[in-house]
């Protein structure tokens, strides 16, 4: 889920335009909103007569930002993501469980205008030591690679929403720094038999 922002009171109806700027209806009154956010309060109309429903043919772009693990230090080993506009905290999620591979908890989900660049980052939880573990991040769109390309290494970055498209998804990767070495002894005799 996204964080929770304070918006309307009585709302009954939602929409979206073009650019993925968001509409809230309530009664008589339809205010609009800038996405992801929910900044910029902007009345459009107070003048309906009780409006109980927005339609609209136009869908947001959305993004999600996503955990793949492909091992863990220790299997207890957690990691947090969030997503940020500004200082302005979106959506957090933080890893449960010991599996590998990409994980169920994401952030997003969520719609947003194009054009906004946000930032992502990723942390620790639960005393786990990200210095142990390779990181690495990539933002597709749509399923497929971004141009100009969004990846890179560490543990934060940040997207620009395009102008075309509609699901942009950003991955964190983890890989452990740490190998599995089995050491085999074979004793010979000393005329080199006897094995």
């Amino acid at each position: 889920g996204s964080s929770s922002f304070d918006t309307a009171e009585n709302v009954n109806g939602v929409a979206f335009d073009a650019s993925g700027k968001a509409y809230l209806g309530a009664s008589s009154t339809v205010q609009s909103f800038d996405m992801p956010s929910w900044s910029n309060k902007s009345t459009v109309t107070s003048a309906l007569s009780s409006s109980t429903d927005l339609a609209s043919c136009s869908s947001p772009a959305t993004i999600t930002l996503e955990k793949v693990i492909n091992g863990r230090v220790s299997a207890s080993d957690q990691f947090s993501l969030t997503l940020s506009d500004g200082a302005t905290t979106l959506g957090t999620s933080t890893t449960t469980g010991s599996s590998n591979g990409l994980q169920d908890d994401r952030v997003g989900p969520q719609p947003t205008v194009r054009g906004k660049t946000l930032a992502f980052s990723e942390a620790g939880a639960s005393g786990t030591d990200l210095t142990n573990y390779a990181t690495t991040y990539q933002c597709t769109i749509d399923g497929k690679a971004m141009s100009p390309a969004v990846s890179g290494s560490g543990t934060s970055g940040t997207v620009t929403i395009p102008t075309s498209g509609q699901a942009v998804v950003c991955q964190f990767t983890n890989s452990p720094l740490i190998a599995q070495v089995n050491i085999t002894k074979t004793v010979l005799d000393r005329n080199g038999a006897n094995a």
